[in-house]
C-alpha cells in the first residue's frame, strides 16, 4: 500500500434465504464475516 492512499472500507448487508427442512427457526452458532478482494470477479468470493 502506498502511504499517501488512505484505506477504503465498505460494508453491505446480505440476505440469506434458508430452506425450511424441520419447521424450526434457523439458528447460527456465531457471527459470520467475509472479505472480498477488490479485484474479485462477479460471483467470486
Amino acid at each position: 500500500l502506498l502511504p499517501d492512499n488512505p484505506s477504503q472500507v465498505g460494508s453491505v448487508s446480505v440476505t440469506v434465504k434458508v430452506l425450511d427442512v424441520n419447521d424450526n427457526a434457523p439458528e447460527f452458532a456465531r457471527f459470520y464475516e467475509a472479505f472480498v478482494c477488490e479485484n474479485a470477479k462477479a460471483g467470486q468470493v
